[in-house]
This record gives C-alpha cells, sequence and structure tokens, in this order.
C-alpha cells in the first residue's frame, strides 16, 4: 500500500510540474517583451511574396485626416524637443474605424504628441527603418517578442548564461501613423509578422514567411500608449474594453 501511494505520489507531483508548465507557457504567450531582445537581423521578403512598392509603406491608411505636411513643417519643433518631463495630456481615449480597426486619439497637438510617441517605442526595445515626422510615420526593423519563448524550467535556467540559444522563430515590424485634428491626434498602430519555417522535411534549411498580423499585439501597445500619457491600468483596460478590443492575453485569462 506504502509503495502504492509513492507511485501515485510521484505520478501526482509529475502532472503537478507539467501543469505548471503549461501555465507557463500559456502565461509567456501573452505577454510582450521585445526589450530582451537583440537587434534582429533584416529579414529578406520571400521570392514568392511581392514587395511593396516604395510609396505605398507612406501611404494614408482609408480615412480622411486634416493635417496637411506644410502645417506641420511649420509647427515642428527643433532638436532636443523629445528630450525632459514628459507633457501633461489632458485626455486620452479609444476610438474605432469602420474597419474595426482600433485607434487612440490624445488631446495633444501632433509636434507634441510625435517625440512622446517616438520616444515610447525605443523605450521599448524598437529602432526605426522608417522615422518620417514630415509625413507623421514611424515604422520599426524587424524585432523578437521574447515573451513569446516558452520558458520552461531547463531554458530557463541555460537562458541566464545563453540568452541568445532560444529563438521563438517569429518577428514583428510595426508602423505607426500620426493625423492631426484639430489640435488633437490620432495614433494608428498597425502589425506585420514573420514566421520562420523548413523549407521542407528533409532540410534543415528555413525561410521567413508572412504570418497573420495580430490585432491583439496592436491593441496591446494601445493601452501601453494609455498608459504613456497618463491614465492608469484600469483606465486604460475600461477604454479599451469600452471600444470593443480584447486585450492581449484576455482570452487565456477567461479560459483558465
Amino acid at each position: 500500500m506504502k509503495r502504492r501511494w509513492q507511485g501515485g505520489g510521484a505520478l501526482l507531483i509529475t502532472c503537478c510540474l507539467a501543469s505548471c508548465s503549461s501555465l507557463e507557457v500559456l502565461n509567456d504567450i501573452n505577454k510582450v517583451d521585445y526589450k530582451g531582445a537583440s537587434k534582429a537581423p533584416s529579414l529578406e521578403v520571400p521570392p514568392d511574396l511581392v514587395r511593396p512598392g516604395g510609396s505605398d509603406r507612406y501611404a494614408a491608411f482609408d480615412r480622411p485626416g486634416d493635417r496637411t505636411l506644410s502645417g506641420f513643417q511649420a509647427a515642428r519643433v527643433g532638436p532636443g524637443a523629445d528630450r525632459g518631463v514628459l507633457p501633461t495630456v489632458a485626455g486620452a481615449r479609444i476610438e474605432k474605424e469602420g474597419s474595426g480597426r482600433l485607434y487612440l486619439v490624445v488631446d495633444m497637438p501632433i509636434e507634441k504628441a510625435w517625440p512622446v510617441v517616438k520616444r515610447f517605442w525605443q523605450n521599448n526595445g524598437f529602432s526605426f527603418t522608417v522615422d518620417r515626422s514630415d509625413i507623421g510615420i514611424l515604422e520599426t526593423e524587424w524585432a523578437e517578442n521574447r515573451a513569446r519563448i516558452p520558458q520552461d524550467f531547463i531554458r530557463r535556467t541555460i537562458g541566464r548564461v545563453f540568452d541568445g540559444l532560444y529563438s521563438s522563430g517569429e518577428r514583428d515590424k510595426y508602423r505607426i501613423r500620426l493625423d492631426a485634428r484639430g489640435g488633437s491626434t490620432e495614433i494608428v498602430i498597425s502589425h506585420r509578422g514573420m514566421q520562420e519555417v523548413l523549407v521542407d522535411r528533409d532540410s534543415i534549411r528555413t525561410q521567413w514567411q508572412p504570418r497573420p498580423s495580430e490585432p491583439e499585439l496592436e491593441i496591446e501597445f494601445l493601452r501601453r500608449m494609455l498608459l504613456q500619457f497618463g491614465d492608469t491600468a484600469s483606465q486604460a483596460d475600461a477604454k479599451i474594453t469600452e471600444a470593443g478590443g480584447a486585450r492581449l492575453g484576455s482570452g487565456a485569462a477567461q479560459a483558465g
């Protein structure tokens, strides 16, 4: 009887450890961490993927805007304007396009919002391939979300010594568009993803291919920008929920 209990106890412990490991993996998938990643190498567009045209990367979203290039250039701030204390924002809110995409509106003119937004993305571990204040476009380098790497005991232990040993097999790029709306600024975030796949089963060669964009990642960064512009976490969550957006990981939380 005692031996049977010992065997059952060992099985119970094993199941508990497996359950904890699964929960750790699930929680890690629901996190965002680009700070922990070294700069990802440039990703070549696969041959079967149409390369976007030169003018398309700066194309406006399909919605009206009242900002003008001359007006923005006339109001541009000088060098060093993005330093110092963040300006106080009277209001920041989430609105929804007809397509269902959520975007942020801050009660701040675009010339003041631009350096705040740029610094926000830099503080989150990103550098830029496009940095065009004259047309209100930021586009990040490809970056790896290190939180997508499952953190089981072995990987967590080895990762303390060899941080870059494991990869998520995914890369993300974000495009941030700022539009003026009177004295306010609209901020739209677009996500683009790539994933590394085996060329064939008998080969160890891999190729980067597009993967579907993830609106949940866009919403998570909108939420974090609300915090940047002065909201509390509860206020930001309430605004996202009211606008009809699902926060990253909320589905997993409900499922548990």
